[in-house]
């Protein structure tokens, strides 16, 4: 009973994700879709330039991008491919990563095929990856993956990082008589207790732990923190948003971008610290399978990953971008001063439904 009151109350995404990998052990084709370029062994697009996709894609007027993006992000991005290339309208399809993989495995199960790009969490466009529902392309020009991580060829578009960071509210903890906290670990101390939130949804922060200073040590700090009575509040922007508010007065792995962002709109009220090693995943992008506007699908991917539309994602939407002839925000991303510490893009499910069980156990023992 215990476990099924937490799965209502917290687990919607990992409900999702569970759903995903049954999906993939049925098959697309099970559900009355076409499962013809399942796996890994699909065909693989080659390379093209911009100038060779740039008429093709005119033709077909319009793209269609599902994307984790909020609105607010993915604008300006828009506005500046609509402005390199204006016979392309782009929409926009905007849900959680969740949510996203969940609708094109409805939709290509139902025979419908209407995104052309999807852009999300990497662990969710693995999975769609594996279950045959997106197809491969080689974008010109990427950059090698950092040591360590792998992802699948034709499928290694990496739109932006996200990185966990120490987000507090310097006012309300002044007003506490509270010292700011400078790492995890300080928020396991007694003056701390119910004074903070976490997400139980922050099974990539967990990994990046796990990979940064081992199994037992990083279950340990999640332990501690959770006997430490945190608020649980199962949304990253909800958690900055609880802060600034003073309902609570730091965040337990907040996005950077975000934390950046809200720190940017009110600096009394939001700062943050970057641990180091920075816990860090990806966040990918990739063709739809069948996409219905396919040069279109290939322009807009292809311009989204190279160093124009890079700036634009680290300068208009706050990212943080893989390239390095790209300028990011140093606050928010430096290797040389923060060691990264990533997340395993590519874990299989059965590991990452393993990994995540357990972060959930500790979170709410």
């Amino acid at each position: 009973m215990k476990l099924h009151c937490r799965a209502r109350r917290l687990a919607a995404p990992r409900a999702a994700f569970l759903a995903l990998t049954l999906v993939m052990g049925l098959g697309l084709a099970a559900c009355g879709g076409d499962n013809s370029n399942a796996g890994a062994a699909a065909e693989i697009w080659p390379e093209k330039t911009m100038g060779e996709l740039a008429d093709a894609a005119a033709k077909e007027g319009e793209v269609s991008w599902y994307t984790v993006f909020t609105k607010e992000n993915s604008a300006p991005i828009i506005g500046a491919f609509q402005k390199a290339y204006p016979g392309i309208k782009v929409t926009t399809l905007r849900l959680s990563a969740n949510q996203l993989s969940s609708r094109i495995l409805t939709e290509q199960r139902g025979g419908q095929f209407n995104a052309d790009v999807v852009s999300g969490n990497a662990t969710y466009i693995g999975q769609l990856q594996k279950a045959g529902a997106l197809h491969g392309f080689h974008v010109a020009g990427l950059p090698a993956l950092p040591s360590g991580l792998t992802l699948p060829e034709g499928y290694e578009g990496v739109v932006y990082i996200n990185t966990s960071v120490l987000a507090y509210n310097p006012q309300a903890v002044k007003a506490a008589g509270l010292t700011p906290p400078t790492t995890w670990q300080d928020l396991t101390k007694p003056e701390w207790k119910g004074k903070f939130s976490i997400d139980p949804e922050s099974v990539d922060w967990y990994d990046s732990l796990v990979s940064s200073m081992g199994h037992d040590q990083a279950l340990e700090l999640v332990k501690a923190l959770a006997a430490n009575s945190p608020r649980i509040t199962p949304n990253h922007t909800q958690q900055l948003t609880e802060m600034q508010a003073g309902e609570t007065l730091a965040a337990v792995a907040a996005y950077g971008p975000a934390s950046a962002a809200f720190k940017k709109t009110d600096p009394t009220r939001t700062d943050f610290v970057n641990s180091n090693p920075l816990p860090a995943v990806l966040t990918l992008s990739g063709l739809a399978k069948k996409p219905p506007h396919r040069n279109a699908a290939m322009l807009f991917q292809s311009w989204l990953l190279s160093a124009e539309g890079q700036q634009v994602v680290v300068d208009a939407a706050g990212k943080i971008s893989i390239r390095g002839d790209v300028r990011n925000n140093t606050t928010l991303w430096d290797p040389k001063t923060w060691t990264p510490a990533w997340a395993d893009p590519s874990r299989p499910p059965d590991e990452y439904n393993k990994l995540s069980s357990e972060f959930d156990k500790a979170v709410n023992p």
